[in-house]
């Protein structure tokens, strides 16, 4: 993690000794909010003793706006403090730093370009937190007081229709329709499930953490509304849109059942399989800044242009998420393959519980986070890699670089084969299996890295030929059945557990113990490990809770090659 210069903070007289109730806190980025400022001071009759005031520059470099805010923080009766970073540090870390010195119960965060609609705007929250003690709650957008300057039409036009929605309409859907320009969070709350700081510049970051808090708490929708004054122009809002598209893969990839039915993933997906998507985005922009084209068709320009951009992040369904056959013939024949060929187990020497955690396709999230945990608690983990992934994106996130698998070699870590494009080895033939093995060796020769020892079936799949083709080229080759290497185990297709999904930490817990009872080796899979995991990731905190537990239990971690050496 990078070092940030120490933040530059300076309270006002009435800051000291405070109790308040409610925390405002509004971060900005070269914009000035001292006219949102102004308009709290002129609420502050009704609250006084009740409210406090954090303002948070965000790396703005600006020294005159930051004199003139600091000047318009000392003036204000209510207690309120200028918290000035030297660095951006992005709108997720931002508000988490906020939150950080906010002192009340709740806290309220409200954009600097915002202006509270009623003149009882912070007495109506101050309300609804003494009735009701919401977890969540959201007042709402309107554009009642924003520019109607012609060049911000298009972005009043569509802000209006998709934003600036009742309370009765937003609790259809209360989870999508938060944004944290404001919003009212209970400090409780925040600090259990505060903002992803994986998400990097505008876009998306409120969605994502209502996601995650909807599944716990309950989110109130008011109609207690602020104006959004900071309407874009076209050009403007294309350039936020285009920069938004990694933070929507990003909350795609952490709630894909969710999002799944939302018009923008569905019209995303439908474009992703349309060819010629450059010169698509290129008509379709040239439609939206055009300022003689009629506002309808702008808008409906926009929100394909949009559509199309984000296409890039979420692909088509089925490169997103390929699932192997699922037909009665494909279940009786993984039946068939657990007896099939098979290279029985000696577990020979002394017995102690062994576990390797397996990272397959290798996300930069795992051959970087999780290679740093797994070393943390004293172990190598095995990278079961497919070369043809490598440096590109996919549905849990960017794929390792070659050079970050030179790092993990050089560590200690082991490199695997998982084929060279992922294939299916339920549906090719020995020779196709057999090539995609060495290509996959080949690539890594390339890159100066050893002949893989260890193999994984991709999606946990085989058939009898490839099965009976690859078993004399490797050590182990590991399936996706659960179980453990035990004597008398297939080392040819090897049990494994899944740290993946919601489930998957209680369930490796569970296996964690039966695994010390019979003195047995146990390997876990899984593949992205981030904070908001895909669904076949875990969590950093998990991973290291399965760690700890494997240590309270005196498991020894091992690479797969080498619990294969200990297993023949």
């Amino acid at each position: 993690m990078n070092a940030h210069p120490r933040p530059w903070v300076a309270d006002n007289a009435a800051w000291a000794g405070a109790a308040p109730r409610l925390s405002v806190l509004t971060p900005f980025l070269r914009d000035d909010p001292c006219a949102l400022l102004a308009a709290l001071e002129r609420q502050a009759g009704v609250t006084v003793g009740q409210v406090e005031v954090v303002v948070l520059d965000d790396g703005s470099g600006d020294a005159a706006l930051a004199a003139r805010v600091s000047e318009a923080v000392q003036s204000l009766n209510a207690p309120a403090r200028f918290v000035r970073l030297a660095a951006n540090e992005g709108r997720a870390r931002g508000r988490n730093r906020l939150a950080g010195h906010a002192r009340a119960r709740h806290l309220l965060f409200l954009d600097s370009d915002m202006l509270p609609d009623g003149p009882d705007f912070l007495a109506a929250y101050l309300d609804l937190i003494a009735t009701a003690d919401p977890a969540v709650a959201f007042g709402g957008l309107s554009v009642l007081q924003a520019s109607r300057a012609p060049e911000l039409a298009l972005h009043r036009a569509m802000a209006a229709k998709s934003d600036c929605l009742p309370a009765a309409r937003r609790k259809l859907q209360p989870e999508k329709t938060v944004f944290t320009s404001n919003l009212l969070i209970r400090r409780d709350v925040f600090e259990a499930e505060g903002f992803d700081e994986g998400f990097q510049g505008w876009g998306w970051e409120d969605v994502e953490w209502a996601a995650r808090v909807a599944r716990k708490h309950a989110i109130t929708h008011l109609d207690n509304p602020a104006s959004h004054l900071g309407l874009d122009t076209s050009p403007t809002l294309v350039a936020k849109y285009r920069q938004s598209v990694a933070n929507f893969g990003r909350l795609v990839r952490a709630h894909p059942d969710l999002v799944r039915a939302y018009p923008s993933v569905k019209a995303a997906r439908l474009i992703a399989r349309l060819p010629l998507r450059a010169q698509l985005r290129a008509m379709l922009e040239r439609l939206v800044i055009a300022p003689n084209a009629p506002l309808p068709l702008r808008a409906l320009a926009m929100r394909l242009l949009r559509a199309a951009l984000y296409a890039e992040a979420v692909g088509a369904p089925a490169q997103e998420a390929y699932e192997p056959d699922r037909s009665l013939a494909g279940k009786l024949r993984r039946r068939w393959m657990r007896l099939y060929r098979r290279r029985p187990a000696r577990c020979a020497g002394p017995r102690r519980p062994r576990l390797s955690i397996t990272f397959d396709d290798a996300p930069v999230s795992a051959a970087r986070l999780g290679a740093d945990i797994v070393s943390a608690h004293g172990g190598k983990a095995s990278y079961y890699i497919a070369a043809n992934l490598l440096g590109t994106d996919g549905p849990m996130g960017p794929y390792a670089a070659w050079t970050d698998l030179e790092r993990l070699h050089a560590q200690g870590h082991e490199i695997g084969c998982h084929t060279f494009d992922h294939a299916d080895l339920g549906r090719v033939s020995a020779d196709a299996a057999l090539k995609e093995a060495e290509d996959n060796r080949a690539a890594l020769a390339a890159h100066g890295l050893p002949a893989p020892q260890t193999f994984a079936y991709p999606y946990g799949e085989v058939s009898a030929a490839p099965k009976a083709a690859l078993a004399p080229r490797f050590a182990l080759l590991r399936g996706l059945h659960r179980g453990l290497v035990a004597p008398g185990a297939d080392l040819n297709q090897a049990p494994s557990i899944g740290l993946e999904g919601p489930n998957g930490e209680a369930l490796v817990m569970r296996w964690l113990d039966r695994a010390a009872r019979r003195q047995a080796w146990m390997i876990v899979t899984t593949h992205d490990v981030q904070p908001c995991p895909s669904r076949w990731g875990c969590t950093p905190e998990a991973l290291g809770r399965v760690l700890d537990r494997a240590a309270a239990l005196g498991f020894q971690i091992v690479t797969v090659a080498e619990g294969a050496r200990q297993a023949a």
